[in-house]
């Protein structure tokens, strides 16, 4: 790159400059990642060792070309403010890196989400917006490691992670318009960057060992060049199965050549206005947003790969024509449950949006990965569930005992001692009757003793007289202390079988009601959600025991009272809600 005049005003710049020698390094300045990656890994960036630096304003990076790290300023003029943030975490020393990229290998994503929680530079390093190096010597990130190894989800979740505004206004300590800038560094830094080996890509990695998840992983991002070259002058594509042996290396293969060239149909929806709109590319839009809150147009769903874009015109051709009264009459799903269809007959993969998962993210709720996602979500609306039903408890606990917790039989003995003590002898120890009584709904209960000061005098300043016993009447309670309800026994298992004989009836096991995806009531999103997943074959859907028992549960239901759940924003249905 030759060393063009850039202006005071532009920045960030990069600069690669000789670890040996700094009077050998070139005095060229960079404005991205991935140029100056590129020299350093050139034949000529190699035999200087070179390494490359990050400055705010070309005078920065002039300056430290010029003098090193030597100050180029008298002691008497102020320091300048730093142009970079300080980041509050510190640095991850070898031994901290090593246990990381040991749960990046095995796909621990309990323990490297600890690590990663506990310091997010695990991640990123600060001082350049780039990916923290997790293995030196080949320079590789935790993406080369987790897509050499197969770890889908956690590539999935370090990109998720990266793209998250919130996590990196933690990392770094500053705002939102900051760090959006720094977002494009560090992500094209972790997609991007080269191995300093053979200057293979994490895409390459996945490719050439046979990584068909990950690959799809890496090709649905947009910011992912798949053009790029290594060292033996070799695509991604031309990498794939390289280092597969498997017996389906063909159709390995194949599927690599549809993740990295294949051609995609997408459906994309205003959520305001439900205008939508069918287009046909190689990648997923810049414009997608993971967003349900700020997206503007999103993608609602994704058909395809398709080997040619012939083939993916006509697909789109086919589902813009069928099932026009569906889609007019299912203002929510009417075009996805078409495609869907479409998808099926044509052997094409189907993924799509649900917003009730709170993301915008596109599913195929026929895999594990997507079932995986639905799983945790009941899981969570489980537990939000049981704790309103522990509120209630208490509630209902708390009301008994204001209205007859120190409640007690009334003693009629002045009126009838001879069968007030026969029953006396009949009471156990406990105070409960031991004989059977048919009665037992008719005991009264004595209030008069939750008035301290009056209770007290009663005991020890017995009154029998009329006046006394007039005021005792007076202070008799229908509530019977009722003992607290037993917890609820919830059943968990997914071989629960749910059927009735005819000739037989018996009373099955108390469960929790159904677990619906928006609140206590079923709506049409359930109705839309069991549709995909009676599709789905048992033996897969018996790993995902809430899953299984919600459709379960669903299931015995008719497909007509089904249908007429109204829409979650219904204004029928929020009207309902509303009255209870």
């Amino acid at each position: 790159m030759s060393n063009t005049p850039v202006q005071e005003t532009e920045g960030p710049v990069y600069v690669a400059y000789s670890m040996e020698d700094m009077l050998k390094s070139p005095r060229d300045l960079y404005k991205s990642v991935k140029e100056v990656a590129k020299f350093v890994n050139s034949a000529e960036g190699k035999s200087m060792s070179a390494r490359f630096k990050k400055f705010g304003t070309p005078r920065e990076a002039m300056d430290f070309l010029a003098y090193g790290d030597a100050p180029t300023t008298p002691k008497t003029v102020p320091p300048v403010a730093p142009t970079e943030p300080n980041s509050p975490f510190s640095g991850v020393n070898r031994i901290q890196m090593n246990e990381f990229k040991k749960y990046v290998e095995k796909g621990d994503m309990e323990n490297f989400l600890r690590l990663v929680d506990s310091n997010p530079r695990f991640l990123v390093n600060t001082g350049g917006d780039v990916a923290s190096i997790v293995m030196e010597g080949f320079r590789y990130n935790a993406l080369h490691i987790a897509a050499k190894a197969g770890q889908t989800e956690i590539i999935a979740k370090i990109l998720e992670l990266i793209q998250n505004i919130d996590f990196l206004i933690r990392l770094y300590g500053t705002g939102a318009d900051d760090v959006t800038l720094r977002k494009i560094n560090i992500l094209d830094s972790y997609l991007n960057t080269p191995d300093k080996g053979n200057s293979d890509t994490p895409l390459h990695f996945a490719s050439k060992f046979g990584k068909i998840g990950v690959v799809r992983v890496l090709t649905e991002n947009s910011a992912t060049d798949r053009t790029l070259l290594n060292k033996s002058g070799k695509s991604a594509l031309d990498c794939a199965g390289e280092r597969y042996t498997g017996e389906d290396k063909d159709m390995v293969q194949r599927d690599i050549h549809l993740a990295i060239e294949g051609f995609y149909v997408f459906l994309h929806r205003n959520p305001t206005t439900g205008s939508t709109q069918l287009t046909v590319s190689q990648k997923p839009p810049a414009t997608y947003s993971t967003s349900p809150t700020t997206a503007t147009v999103t993608v609602s769903a994704q058909a395809g790969p398709f080997f040619t874009e012939r083939e993916a015109r006509d697909f789109a051709k086919s589902w813009q024509t069928a099932g026009k009264e569906l889609k007019r009459t299912d203002f929510d799903k009417g075009w996805e449950r078409v495609g869907r269809v479409l998808a099926e007959q044509s052997e094409a993969m189907w993924r799509e949006t649900w917003h009730f998962l709170g993301s915008m993210e596109l599913l195929d709720l026929g895999s594990e990965q997507g079932l995986g996602v639905l799983e945790a979500f009941l899981r969570e609306k489980r537990r939000g569930n049981l704790r309103n039903s522990e509120i209630s408890e208490i509630s209902t606990k708390k009301s008994i005992f204001r209205r007859g917790i120190h409640a007690r039989k009334l003693d009629f003995g002045i009126l009838d001692g001879e069968k007030s003590a026969e029953i006396s002898e009949n009471l156990t120890p406990d105070g409960s009757d031991s004989a059977d009584d048919e009665d037992d709904d008719d005991i009264f209960y004595d209030t008069f003793s939750e008035i301290p000061a009056a209770a007290e005098k009663s005991i020890n300043d017995p009154d029998d007289t009329l006046g006394s016993l007039t005021d005792r009447f007076a202070a008799i309670s229908i509530f019977s202390p009722l003992p607290p309800p037993p917890p609820p026994q919830w059943s968990n298992s997914p071989n629960f079988d749910y059927s009735e004989g005819e000739d037989s009836f018996a009373t099955p096991p108390t469960t929790p009601p159904p677990t619906f995806v928006a609140d206590d009531e079923p709506c049409k999103i359930d109705n839309d959600l069991f549709e995909v997943l009676a599709q789905i074959s048992s033996e897969l859907i018996s790993k995902f025991p809430l899953t299984q028992d919600y459709v379960q549960k669903l299931g015995k239901l008719t497909a007509h009272d089904r249908s007429t759940w109204r829409p979650i924003d219904s204004p029928a249905r929020c009207d309902s809600r509303r009255k209870i």
